[in-house]
């Protein structure tokens, strides 16, 4: 299926999940997890999701191997999530030593439910369009996981999220395949030039793996990135 197939073709989660894939603007998408925050949790873990869970570990490992050798330690990264949402994936962060994240979403309602969870060291309600929401060069580490899919982030936010990484630190994103693959999305044409560019590397992919457990056809992979120029 391409991203549109997939999505029309999903029988088996919830409509409203189907709903935040098809949302058109700000605002929309806003109102959508403004009424999901407080359910958004049981749906998706309900369903498999694993996506969270699956980066967590990846970025673990990625990390475990920059830092082999070095006086760094993964620890000492410091994170910005960007598209929280509920904390999902610092709920699986949080367990593996990985205290010092931020959080960034849209929505103060999904906010609120992952300033409950206490993984985060601070929450900011911006878009994670706007380069401007926190200061340039600020983190080591930029994840992203669920947010860079149809009805919210696509290949034309990466340029601002790169801004928030520091000059050798790591952005990670995890994307459903088709997406990735889907030239509307502009997110293989975005990475595959800033890496012609010299502005970021490919340090370790996922291999592909079920988005959710409820349609296993349905597959993600995680992209860690190096970043090796600063962000224009």
């Amino acid at each position: 299926f391409d991203m549109a197939e997939e999505i029309k073709h999903s029988q088996h989660v919830p409509q409203v999940w189907k709903n935040a894939l098809t949302t058109k603007t700000l605002e929309e998408n806003v109102a959508l997890y403004k009424e999901w925050a407080a359910q958004y949790d049981s749906d998706l873990s309900g369903h498999g999701y694993d996506a969270p869970r699956v980066v967590a570990f990846e970025l673990q490992r990625g990390l475990a191997g920059f830092c082999a050798g070095t006086d760094k330690k993964p620890e000492e990264f410091t994170f910005l999530d960007v598209g929280s949402g509920t904390g999902m994936v610092a709920e699986h962060l949080h367990p593996l030593g990985f205290r010092l994240i931020d959080a960034l979403d849209t929505s103060q309602e999904m906010l609120d439910v992952a300033k409950s969870k206490g993984v985060y060291r601070s929450l900011i309600c911006a878009d994670g369009n706007d380069g401007s929401a926190v200061p340039r060069a600020s983190y080591d580490v930029v994840v992203s996981v669920g947010t860079f899919t149809p009805g919210h982030l696509d290949g034309t936010a990466v340029e601002s999220v790169l801004r928030y990484i520091k000059v050798g630190g790591f952005f990670a994103v995890a994307l459903r395949v088709a997406y990735y693959k889907d030239p509307a999305s502009k997110m293989q044409s975005t990475l595959r030039d800033l890496e012609i560019g010299g502005r970021i590397r490919l340090f370790a992919l996922s291999p592909e793996l079920p988005y959710h457990l409820s349609e296993p056809d349905v597959k993600f992979q995680c992209w860690l990135y190096q970043v090796t120029a600063p962000a224009s």
